[in-house]
């Protein structure tokens, strides 16, 4: 059924409505980190656009070509760990609006990737469907059967998973991820190195020379004067643990003599360390009172009563609540009935503003190929540390 229509169902042969495509950058891969971008049919824009309230979102899964391809067994949702799976997750059309981000691929070969464009009606809950969104792209499990042995995509598993959320459209591409786009590995005995200072083997290039600096010019000194600096801080701060004892009516002497007691070391665990030293509150019930903090504040409001003249500060609180009560009162005169238009023209205006953005950015061309997207601050950022972090193989820096 076309789209056109505007019908609430999905259409039945999703792949020749292509209401969703994906491509590569039409220089192919070339990076591990490589650059996808996708967009929508003039159809199903018009389609989203008649639907303002329902959230969208979009899975695009790669996984190597030709590898197992399960049937429908009970447990067809997912299987195993995710190895050379890369799965990406756009939720909302703020972000579906981009029309591109960067796909991580983990190993060199062929790829199936298939992308499917999800959406859910007003759903029981707000937010729902976005957080379903969220757990799929968290799940550590490789998703299964994700295309049939006749080449056909499967849409079922996925909505199942995100809580019967229906597909608009669907795209498949193959990938070919050569090897020499992949930096050379990690030495064995660097990564060696980097696990015996408690550092993981390092992700992409970046990761490796920020923590070669580190393994070689910040963690040796910084272990040879923890040792010294570590106690006398401990110990500094156990002696003015001490006096907040002294304070609040505590015995500060347990605290003291592990403070100078060079051969063990003071704990400050707890509220001001009470939960490790017995006997510390020496002052209970009525004589509470008596604490020394608490004879201090007394005394101190006695001597500024006698010094000074509160006037100025009594009237400073008295206006203080009197713009306090005036604001709550504002506060209650404005209606629910104002703040709720408001609010609508505010949604409503930010509705089309988005819907603006989707056709300028994420309709597909004459030749269904996606326009370039906006340059956000994020995205340029992503390309300058793609250009000088390469990620490394799955595999070879373990």
């Amino acid at each position: 059924m076309p789209l056109d229509g505007l019908v609430d169902e999905k259409p039945s042969t999703p792949q020749d409505e292509r209401a969703f495509e994906i491509h590569f950058d039409e220089h192919g891969i070339d990076h591990p980190l490589a650059e996808l971008r996708w967009c929508f049919s003039p159809a199903a824009l018009k389609f989203m656009r008649a639907h303002p309230d329902y959230e969208w979102g979009a899975v695009i899964v790669a996984q190597p070509k030709n590898g197992e391809r399960d049937g429908m067994e009970p447990d067809y949702q997912s299987f195993g760990n995710r190895q050379k799976e890369t799965r990406l997750v756009v939720t909302g059309l703020e972000k579906l609006k981009m029309a591109k981000d960067y796909f991580d691929f983990l190993e060199p070969g062929e790829y199936d990737v298939v992308g499917y464009l999800f959406y859910q009606e007003n759903s029981w809950e707000t937010g729902h469907f976005l957080k379903k969104l969220k757990e799929l792209d968290d799940k550590t499990n490789r998703l299964k059967g994700l295309m049939l042995d006749d080449g056909s995509i499967r849409t079922e598993h996925l909505s199942d998973m995100l809580g019967g959320a229906k597909v608009l459209g669907t795209s498949h591409i193959v990938a070919s991820v050569p090897p020499e786009i992949f930096p050379k590995p990690t030495p064995k005995w660097l990564v060696k190195y980097f696990k015996a200072l408690g550092l993981q083997p390092p992700k992409d290039e970046c990761d490796r020379r920020g923590k070669t600096f580190l393994a070689i010019f910040i963690l040796p000194p910084v272990f040879l004067v923890f040792g010294v600096l570590y106690n006398v801080v401990v110990r500094t701060w156990a002696l003015i643990m001490g006096v907040f004892h002294f304070l609040f009516g505590g015995n500060p002497f347990p605290v003291w003599r592990h403070a100078v007691e060079w051969t063990s070391m003071p704990t400050v665990d707890g509220f001001w360390g009470q939960d490790d030293y017995e006997g510390l509150k020496i002052f209970a019930g009525p004589l509470g009172w008596f604490r020394p903090i608490s004879l201090l504040i007394i005394g101190s409001l006695f001597w500024l009563g006698a010094n000074y003249n509160l006037a100025p500060l009594i009237v400073t609180a008295v206006a203080m609540t009197l713009a306090l009560a005036a604001f709550m009162f504002w506060s209650v005169s404005d209606t629910e009935e104002k703040r709720a238009a408001r609010q609508e023209r505010a949604r409503k205006a930010e509705s089309e503003k988005l819907f603006a953005e989707l056709e300028q950015y994420a309709v597909c061309d004459l030749t269904h190929m996606p326009k370039k997207g906006p340059r956000t601050k994020q995205f340029i950022w992503t390309g300058v540390k793609r250009s000088l972090c390469r990620p490394y193989r799955q595999n070879e820096t373990v």
